[in-house]
């Protein structure tokens, strides 16, 4: 049997599934010989990723999914200012 890593809790599981999410694109300042300095992620552009997912996680996503319909931002989709209304 073979075992995978969750992509979100790092642990070991027997059944994962792969979801497709949506995921800020991720870039990297380098320095003259190429060795990574800081990692930044764009607010303002979006990519689809593949995850393996394990149950645990799975349901924590599922809840903070049922809160999307409650976000608003207040400067045009600008995470800094977002909020979620009750």
């Amino acid at each position: 049997m073979k075992k995978i890593i969750c992509d979100y809790c790092n642990k070991e599981s027997d059944n994962t599934t792969e979801y497709v999410l949506p995921d800020y694109v991720t870039y990297e300042a380098k320095d003259l010989k190429g060795n990574i300095l800081y990692k930044f992620a764009s607010s303002n552009e979006m990519h689809n990723v593949t995850k393996d997912v394990c149950p645990n996680c799975a349901k924590k996503i599922i809840g903070l999914l049922q809160l999307v319909p409650r976000v608003n931002f207040e400067e045009e989709n600008k995470i800094e200012t977002m909020s979620i209304k009750w």
